[in-house]
């Protein structure tokens, strides 16, 4: 195991054993993580450096270099045109001072950036073009996703789902960049009842309580046309939190036509991509 990923695991088991799970619905819904991201989005000086604190890289800003590269070959191998797009995308290291890397084909570029041009890449090959869509995110981090489709297609709108803290700071992140046609929806607020083109959950949804993952499935997955959902499998093995078996389950029950594939690049044992179109 990696150093970074015995990180993640011990912020995110901290603040799932150490926190009361009365009225938790995530993982990630924890006072630690979301009040940091609230005081990130409010203090000018701690948004400068907020992906270089430990409770923030150890649930996002977490990529090592080799993992960049690995992402970096899988999008110059399947959609090699994005990097026509690469000075934009670099735009996406310009705040939170996050850790970059050199790469001869891009320059110092974050592999969390990567991660999510691999993502863009992945969905262009899957569906093709996104433009004039409605895109579904549940679990937004700070909006790094959003704003790379956002300068690859252009998009109707952008609705992020979240906890109170993330949304904060993904919502100034975003206007720093002036990244338009973003919607944020806390995620206890009622879930608009409309159709989606597509939705996403990349390490987000799988952390979620088995109550909350069948209000996703419900209200935001059976109502979008295609979707693109990385599961984790570092939720504790406890009865709030479903098992694989149990996950395909739901899908299955609300009649999404999910198809499963490896995880490309493997960050972890056991997870898994999940797609429908």
């Amino acid at each position: 195991m990696t150093i970074k990923r015995t990180l993640i695991l011990f912020f995110t088991f901290t603040l799932f054993f150490f926190l009361p799970i009365d009225g938790k619905t995530s993982m990630t819904d924890a006072s630690t993580y979301s009040d940091f991201c609230q005081k990130a989005a409010k203090n000018p000086d701690l948004f400068k450096k907020f992906k270089t604190y430990p409770v923030y890289f150890g649930i996002v800003e977490n990529g090592s270099k080799k993992f960049g590269r690995n992402y970096l070959d899988i999008i110059l191998e399947q959609t090699p045109e994005l990097m026509q797009y690469l000075a934009a995308f670099k735009q996406n290291d310009l705040y939170g001072n996050p850790k970059t890397y050199f790469y001869p084909e891009t320059g110092n570029i974050s592999p969390t950036t990567l991660r999510y041009i691999k993502v863009a890449s992945d969905l262009k090959k899957e569906f093709g073009s996104l433009d004039n869509c409605t895109i579904v995110e549940v679990g937004g981090g700070y909006g790094g996703q959003c704003k790379i489709l956002s300068d690859l297609f252009h998009i109707k709108e952008y609705i992020i789902i979240d906890l109170p803290g993330p949304l904060a700071l993904a919502k100034k992140y975003l206007e720093k960049l002036q990244v338009p046609n973003v919607t944020f929806i806390k995620h206890t607020d009622a879930i608009p009842a409309k159709a989606f083109d597509l939705a996403i959950s990349n390490y987000a949804v799988s952390e979620c309580t088995t109550a909350m993952q069948r209000k996703y499935l419900e209200r935001v997955f059976a109502s979008s046309k295609n979707g693109y959902v990385i599961y984790n499998q570092i939720a504790p093995k406890t009865s709030i939190y479903p098992t694989k078996s149990q996950v395909l389950s739901m899908f299955s029950e609300f009649q999404i036509p999910w198809e499963e594939h490896p995880e490309k690049p493997l960050t972890a044992n056991g997870n898994y991509l999940l797609t429908w179109n």
